[in-house]
């Protein structure tokens, strides 16, 4: 027993300096390293990034319309979908090869979802005395592990520099600068889908960078008007309304309303009518909650639920669309830290959802427990729409200088 206790001291004494919380932050890193790989990371072989490559390519050096390159991989012909501006932003990609474009949008991706991470966690990690280092590497770890996380990273998608520039316009907001909105308006010129938080600037009367996000998005869409002119009359008025580029709603990965409805429908997509009617009704509760979380000074908690609508309201979200998963969790994180010792435990639920591949892993069962599993993600968002407390307990997002006594108090006053 003396021997035991010596053993607990020396590992609590080695965990307390930098390199002993170094050491067990590689090796949690490690883990889950091993762990991607046997869910079969390499085996999405960066497909998103290879249709921007080779598009590109296509584009440029075989000087073809960008619109008509289609490749075939995995038994799906895959279209490069996105706008002009956002090919823009790819076309450097023309000039290096593939394996470069590999490591490049890779190195790039996790930098730049670390750097979210960061923002998000710093508040915390400050306010709890933490370990920087430490946490941000627990966090990246455990944030890694979260299947919309790492299949973006394994297919090579653009979606962390989206939520990047989303993030720090609210950043911007949060600081008082008379430029929040660009972030946005860029992220809405690549993408379209964040046009959404337009809508989130207005409800939370930020006229001011609603305009600028308008006028960047504007703006950017008409430099590649002028630098691709029949590209953007291409896009503009037959690809961007030609559904079937995009897919079919029912696919099992489309974990949106629209493919929930479908499934639930047994057919391809979903009726227009009742795919309204529910999307018109669940963005209206979400934003009603984001303008609270916004009104209370909870930029994240606004964020997040203005992002997870873009995710359900969207016709179209693959799996590697609901990033905005990985925010929930820290303010869920936030709440309990907070004093609401529940929230731990939906913290650790949407965690375990999220990294448990259960939409793939148990759509093959039979009965209720398959039917619930095609749809799963999507009542996970759904709760996390009803459920995310939208007081003001996070620090991260937030110049406030409010004790954590008082932001217990706005997060119980204002949770619902």
């Amino acid at each position: 027993m003396p021997t035991q206790a010596r053993l607990k001291r020396r590992i609590s004494t080695t965990l307390r300096t930098p390199a002993g919380q170094a050491g067990l932050a590689g090796v949690l890193i490690l883990i889950v390293a091993w762990w991607l790989m046997r869910k079969g990371l390499t085996g999405y072989e960066f497909t998103d990034l290879r249709v921007y490559y080779g598009a590109m390519n296509w584009w440029i050096n075989d000087n073809e319309s960008l619109y008509d390159y289609t490749i075939y991989l995995f038994g799906n012909e895959l279209p490069f979908t996105y706008p002009p501006f956002a090919a823009l932003l790819f076309s450097p990609f023309a000039a290096i090869g593939l394996a470069s474009a590999y490591v490049i949008f890779t190195l790039a991706g996790l930098a730049a979802f670390g750097l979210a991470l960061w923002w998000m966690l710093r508040g915390l990690i400050s306010e709890q005395e933490w370990s920087p280092h430490f946490a941000f590497a627990v966090g990246l770890a455990l944030m890694l592990a979260l299947e919309p996380v790492w299949v973006t990273l394994a297919i090579g998608q653009i979606n962390w520099l989206l939520l990047v520039l989303v993030l720090a316009d609210g950043l911007a907001l949060t600081r008082g600068s008379r430029w929040a909105g660009i972030g946005v308006g860029l992220a809405a010129a690549i993408k379209l889908t964040p046009a959404i938080f337009i809508l989130y600037f207005l409800l939370t009367k930020r006229y001011r960078a609603a305009l600028i996000a308008c006028g960047t998005a504007i703006g950017a869409t008409l430099l590649a008007a002028a630098l691709a002119p029949q590209e953007s009359i291409r896009f503009w008025t037959q690809a961007l309304w030609d559904t079937e580029r995009v897919g079919i709603a029912s696919r099992i990965d489309n974990q949106s309303l629209g493919g929930l409805l479908a499934r639930l429908t047994d057919s391809d997509n979903a009726n227009k009518v009742l795919w309204l009617g529910v999307t018109l009704t669940v963005v209206a509760i979400g934003m009603w909650r984001a303008r609270i979380a916004a009104q209370n000074g909870n930029e994240l908690a606004g964020l997040t639920l203005t992002g997870l609508i873009s995710g359900l309201a969207s016709p179209i979200s693959w799996i590697h669309h609901l990033l905005w998963v990985a925010p929930a969790i820290i303010l869920f994180i936030g709440a309990a830290l907070a004093g609401q010792k529940l929230y731990y435990l939906a913290a650790g639920a949407t965690w375990a959802l999220f990294a448990s591949v259960a939409v793939f892993s148990m759509s093959h069962l039979d009965g209720f427990i398959g039917a619930v599993s095609d749809d799963a993600y999507v009542w996970g968002m759904l709760l996390i729409l009803l459920l995310l407390p939208v007081g003001n307990y996070m620090p991260a997002m937030s110049l406030s200088t409010r004790s954590s006594t008082e932001r217990n108090g706005s997060l119980q006053s204002t949770v619902r």
